[in-house]
């Protein structure tokens, strides 16, 4: 499977870098991807966000530039989500175990499903909106967002 994350992230690296060829690139050390973990309350984090936290945890370029995925911010952004769906009586969207990943702006947060596979469904919740976005996969979000 490390074959297969470290494809797609060499891959999505040279993407990123051919939409905008300025931006540093810099990833997370074990420790710091383990504090992730932690701040998630969790027992273990998917194989791609690994693979993505590693890569390009501190930095990914101008990708998702303003959008707290990226560490330190990372660390926040479990409480973050739960009170902004909190103060929209949403909390029963995101479900116990979910990993939070990212928010976007203090009005939109992204999550993976509890008990995830190596690749997890992405859910989107967006304050003001009913529905709940989702893409298959944590790499297909990824190259959506990319896309723009």
């Amino acid at each position: 499977m490390r074959d297969d994350v470290d494809d797609f992230f060499d891959l999505f690296e040279a993407k990123i870098r051919q939409w905008r060829p300025d931006g540093a690139f810099a990833g997370l050390t074990d420790a710091e991807i383990e504090a992730v973990r932690a701040a998630q309350g969790v027992s273990a984090l998917p194989a791609y966000y690994i693979g993505f936290l590693r890569r390009m945890g501190r930095e990914a370029g101008a990708f998702l530039v303003g959008t707290d995925i990226f560490h330190p911010r990372i660390l926040e952004v479990p409480e973050g989500a739960r009170e902004l769906l909190a103060e929209n009586d949403e909390s029963h969207l995101l479900p116990d175990g979910a990993v939070v990943f990212a928010l976007h702006q203090g009005y939109m947060a992204y999550w993976f499903d509890p008990n995830p596979t190596d690749n997890p469904r992405v859910h989107l919740y967006v304050e003001g909106r009913d529905a709940v976005r989702e893409w298959p996969s944590f790499t297909e979000f990824l190259l959506d967002e990319l896309a723009g």
